[in-house]
């Protein structure tokens, strides 16, 4: 660990949530993932994919945008796809048309 270093700032004051939920991901060859939350912390904003995310390949000391790149976070699967837990859009339950229950 070294001193700490700034990856993203926010171009404007932000309401609760924004820049929240951080996580940070090692990839094979080296380079450095971090990913952010950029919405409300509200169940308004599930599903809405709304985050930041940067990359570094020189050990976290300068962060870069991913340039587009989706999946910077999550599993590497061996034909080079990512795969991570999202959280899916809210819906009404009483939307919702399950089965009974068995038992």
């Amino acid at each position: 660990m070294t001193e700490p270093v700034v990856v993203a700032v926010a171009s404007r004051p932000e309401k609760w949530g924004f820049f929240q939920f951080p996580g940070l991901a090692r990839w094979d060859d080296g380079t450095l993932a971090a990913g952010w939350s950029m919405a409300a912390d509200s169940i308004v904003s599930y599903g809405t994919g709304h985050s930041g995310s940067a990359i570094s390949r020189d050990g976290g000391k300068t962060w870069t945008d991913p340039n587009g790149r989706k999946g910077t976070m999550g599993l590497l699967l061996p034909n080079g796809d990512r795969i991570q837990v999202l959280t899916p859009k809210a819906i009404k339950t009483s939307d919702l048309r399950l089965p009974e229950p068995a038992g």
